[in-house]
């Protein structure tokens, strides 16, 4: 009598995947052992090990697209190695903590009075409001929005607000939704503020080396709310082209690009060896750039860029051009007045004020700060332009250049150099910014005769002949380039995953 299917008699079923796997009935007897297992427990390490099984994965993944010229798989694959859990731990075991860290970033944060920067930015807004009222009000379009979500990443950290990047996308397909979206949008517009839940941020500290032992050792990054990466957006959409508009020697902006700036720069080396003229390439550091600018000097670029606003009239008259949009500048100098930082440490959050700075991450903030460097450095290489000699063969091209906030200065005139730096840390000054001389690096075409240059109060002389650069991760040198490429290639074994991954021969187009 047939006693029916082994799983219904009780049989034990883990001995039968040894048998003829062409049998109906072995067949039967796997499917039965599948439920089993299915139903059973996991084992306790059992997550453990899938979990570094696809952290495996991910690894290897990552090397390979950084094998193929990912950036960004590249970043990855190194912040995955100096990642370490504990590092804050020293940090918080004195009692008063807190007031050290809430006293060291008041340094960098909160330089400039509060009452100070209120009253010059209420100025600049009652200047642009008096041009609203000659300029019609233009709402924000369902085109305009989708335009802008439509390039965001995906995958990507949430700000307080809890709302991804999908779930935006996902409710502007929605009718209902995508109306709420718009009016909350316009409504910020019309009445040019900006709602306290869309500005408030969440700043995350990360190590800077391995065990830092003090706060500065610390690099904050702050996550933004998406209605205010959305709103930041769509302001550039409309008033990003004014806003860069003049910037000649900045190369981070539309239409350029940083190897543009690489490729300038190398033609000055190569000319300096081809006509042997001495030349000096000065890389500049600005000290906390994005933390220290002025934001009265950002409110006043975008209102006289963006909004057409007059300085000398603060808006009394009509507009300075035609493409002025006031109502979106207006809205504007809200966004990048941040009041304040919220620093979270563990399950604590410090408030700090902020009165100096851009508002950390908005996405406007670095086309801001890259539009006013710009129109510095144009204007301090404009003042000394006439005191740069003949030389021997063709002039090298423009006499300086910047790429955000790296910035470069060249000259085959020493005098002519120096004018310039001087007249570009007075220029920086003006907005809050000032050069940090230890960090910035001089070399000199030739063996002997370089000098010392005054730079932030102190004496800067130039590296040894054959040091190199870093040019936007390049490698400048007036010496031998071979020992250079050698020296990178010394890299191979903190690389080795990436160097050594299955990639084709040829890269990327």
């Amino acid at each position: 009598m047939d006693s029916g299917p082994a799983w219904e008699s009780g049989t034990d079923v883990s001995v039968l995947h040894r048998d003829d796997p062409q049998d109906t009935d072995c067949t039967g007897s796997k499917a039965a052992e599948q439920r089993v297992l299915l139903h059973m427990e996991p084992r306790p390490a059992q997550p453990q090990i899938q979990k570094a099984a696809e952290k495996k994965q991910w690894l290897r993944q990552k090397a390979e697209e950084a094998s193929q010229l990912s950036w960004g798989a590249f970043r990855s694959v190194q912040q995955h190695k100096q990642r370490k859990q504990g590092w804050q731990l020293p940090l918080l075991d004195p009692g008063d903590w807190e007031a050290q860290l809430r006293k060291h970033f008041r340094g960098i944060f909160n330089k400039v009075p509060t009452a100070a920067v209120e009253e010059e930015m209420q100025q600049i807004r009652r200047g642009l409001e008096h041009l609203c009222k000659r300029t019609p009000w233009r709402p924000f379009t369902p085109g305009e929005v989708n335009a802008a979500v439509a390039r965001w990443a995906k995958n990507k950290s949430c700000g307080p607000d809890g709302i991804s990047h999908e779930a935006m996308q996902a409710m502007l397909q929605h009718p209902q939704w995508e109306h709420i979206i718009l009016s909350e949008l316009n409504d910020m517009l019309y009445k040019g503020a900006i709602h306290s839940s869309v500005g408030k941020g969440l700043t995350v500290l990360l190590p800077k080396i391995a065990e830092p032992t003090h706060w500065g050792g610390c690099r904050p990054i702050t996550l933004s709310s998406t209605m205010l990466k959305l709103l930041a957006q769509l302001l550039l959409g409309r008033g990003g082209a004014q806003l860069q508009q003049g910037g000649r020697l900045q190369w981070s902006r539309t239409r350029r690009q940083g190897v543009e700036l690489l490729a300038i720069l190398r033609r000055v080396v190569r000319m300096a060896k081809d006509w042997g003229v001495a030349t000096w390439i000065v890389k500049l550091n600005i000290q906390k750039a994005f933390d220290s600018v002025s934001q009265v000097s950002v409110a006043q670029l975008i209102a006289r860029k963006v909004g057409g606003i007059d300085e000398k009239d603060q808006g009394d008259n009509h507009p300075d051009h035609n493409m002025a949009q006031p109502w979106e500048a207006r809205l504007w100098t809200s966004l990048l007045q941040a009041r304040s930082l919220h620093i979270a440490t563990g399950d604590h959050v410090t408030f700090v004020e902020q009165t100096n700075g851009v508002r950390q991450g908005s996405p406007d903030s670095p086309v801001v700060f890259a539009a006013l460097t710009a129109e510095a450095l144009d204007k301090a290489v404009s003042q000394t332009a006439h005191m740069l000699g003949n030389a021997r063969g063709p002039p090298p091209p423009e006499q300086g250049g910047a790429y955000m906030d790296d910035t470069y200065l060249w000259s085959h005139d020493k005098k002519h150099l120096q004018a310039t730096l001087t007249a570009l840390e007075t220029q920086l000054a003006s907005h809050g910014l000032a050069i940090n001389p230890k960090k910035t690096a001089i070399i000199y075409s030739e063996d002997a005769g370089g000098g010392t240059f005054n730079i932030g109060g102190a004496g800067v002389a130039c590296l040894p002949y054959g040091s190199t650069i870093t040019v936007l991760g390049s490698p400048l040198t007036f010496g031998e380039a071979i020992p250079n490429l050698v020296a990178e290639a010394e890299h191979l074994s903190d690389n080795t995953e990436i160097f050594c991954a299955p990639a084709p021969t040829f890269g990327k187009d």
